[in-house]
This record gives structure tokens, sequence and C-alpha cells, in this order.
């Protein structure tokens, strides 16, 4: 068509991501067996509840209806009676939004399949609910999403909690090998135990280090870096419209992320597993 799409999912624009791609394509991991991914949230005002920002949680002096279009803001979804609230926190209702499938874990997904290229998954089930923010909101603060791929025999579990931060934010990818743990701009590879692959150089560690274990402390560590001009997700973008290039997250990843977010979010819905029909692209 002459357009350039670029999805605005920016992680795969980072240098972690791209590093991380780099080993797991080198096959440093074995065989990848299950990847995990999550979002881990807290804050001392409701979630989700900002006016504009992320971190303002002060409702503007001219939020009514003679500044707000409300009739424009719904007019393609069920009607409402106005409420500052649907408008500025859009992402709590169900009519406005897919909740956690189509806001932060469409992102992890993305990243991972920026690195593994898994594509859309055979089956899904998610679960989840409003176990802490009750506060008139629709859309689950606590969610749990398992996405199988049984031709690739790989298996991808997304959690998502928005009071406990504790364990931050990450990808951990599993493989027979070893293990890869991805956060920020970190990526480090961990060796397994049992693999004969890795031996020689967990005893290597060891003999360096006296307090070196396998489990615990990486074999490898990186904190890659890239010029902003060739990070920028944007930039990326603009380089496509120049140069009539296909972007890092162009119109065919977009589609394997946009099927994966409906899966998610039909199979919680619906209450049950749902698969994905190749043939007649259709949620089942």
């Amino acid at each position: 068509s002459g357009i350039a799409f670029q999805l605005g999912h920016n992680l795969r624009s980072t240098p972690a991501v791209w590093k991380a791609r780099d080993l797991v394509d080198e096959g440093k991991m074995g065989k990848l067996v299950h990847i995990r991914a999550q979002h881990y949230r807290n804050s001392l005002e409701p979630y989700l509840r900002w006016y504009g920002f992320y971190d303002n949680y002060k409702m503007p002096a001219d939020a009514d209806p003679e500044h707000i279009d409300w009739n424009r803001f719904q007019q393609n979804v069920r009607k409402h009676s106005f409420h500052p609230y649907r408008f500025f926190h859009w992402r709590c209702y169900w009519d406005y939004t897919n909740g956690v499938a189509g806001d932060l874990q469409s992102h992890a997904l993305d990243a991972i399949n920026a690195i593994v290229g898994m594509g859309i998954p055979e089956t899904c089930v998610a679960t989840g609910g409003l176990y802490f923010w009750r506060d008139g909101r629709e859309t689950p603060d606590t969610w749990n999403a398992v996405f199988d791929y049984p031709e690739r025999g790989l298996s991808i579990n997304y959690a998502h909690v928005a009071m406990s931060d504790h364990y931050g934010t990450g990808i951990q990818m599993m493989g027979n090998d070893a293990a890869l743990d991805l956060s920020g701009n970190d990526v480090k590879l961990f060796a397994e135990r049992s693999s004969t692959r890795y031996r020689d150089k967990v005893a290597e560690m060891r003999q360096a280090h006296d307090s070196f274990t396998a489990n615990s402390d990486p074999i490898e560590s990186y904190r890659p870096e890239a010029p902003f001009e060739e990070a920028s997700h944007v930039g990326d973008w603009l380089r496509g419209i120049q140069e009539g290039k296909p972007t890092r997250s162009n119109i065919d990843t977009a589609w394997e992320e946009i099927v994966t977010v409906m899966m998610a979010y039909e199979s919680f819905r619906r209450g049950c597993k749902v698969r994905w029909d190749r043939e007649r692209e259709e949620i089942i």
C-alpha cells in the first residue's frame, strides 16, 4: 500500500530485546520450553485512576461536560450519562478497553515475539478478577494468561497484579541448557545445573569465585546500549517512511499481537479455553 505502519510496541526497539534474541538464535539456551512474563505493580493511589499522566491523581478543575466532548467520546460504544471517571479512567471499563490483555500484556507478549518469533498461539486460557481495587471499576486488577504453542513445544505464561511490586517487571525464558532473565536493560544467562553444555564454564566460574552458584549467578551478563536514533521506535517508523522498508512492529506482527490479545480477552470473558482456527482465522 506504500504506507509505513508502526505499532506502538516500543520494546522491540530496545537493545536488551535485541541481545536476548541473539542469545536465543545462537542456541545458548538449548531447547526453549517455557517463558513467563509479569508486570507486578503497586500504588498509594488507586491503580489506573490517573488524570492524563501516570503520576497525576488530581482531577482537573474543568473535567465537566462543557470542556469534554462526551458525545464524541462514546459515539461508537454503549451510551452512559456523563462521568469524568469513564473519560479519564477508560482502562477501568469494558466499554472502552479489553483490560490487561490489550494493555501491559500486549507489550510483554510482543517483546517475547520479537525475541523468539512464536506468532499466534494455538490455545489460550485467561483468568483473574477484581481482588483489591474494588472501587467501581470493571476490568481485573489481577490477571493470568497461559498461551500454548504445541508445534514448537512452547508455553508462555503472563501475570499481572496491581497491589504488589516486590517481584517487579520482567521476562524469564527457560531452556534445558540455560535460563535467560530480561529485566529493564539487563540481560542475564544462567546455566542449568543438569546441563553438560556449560559444565566446564560453571567449573571455571566456581574456581574463580568460591561463592558462585549456577542457580543465582549468571554465566553471562549484558547491559547493551545503542545510539538513541537507532533504538528510537519513532525513528524506525520515520526510516520506514523514508526508505520504504518494513518497520520493526509492522502490520504482520501487529496482526499476531491483536489476535493474541483477543484470544486472552475472549477466554476471560467467556470463562473457557479458546483456540485459534488458522484456516478460518477465527477464535473458537
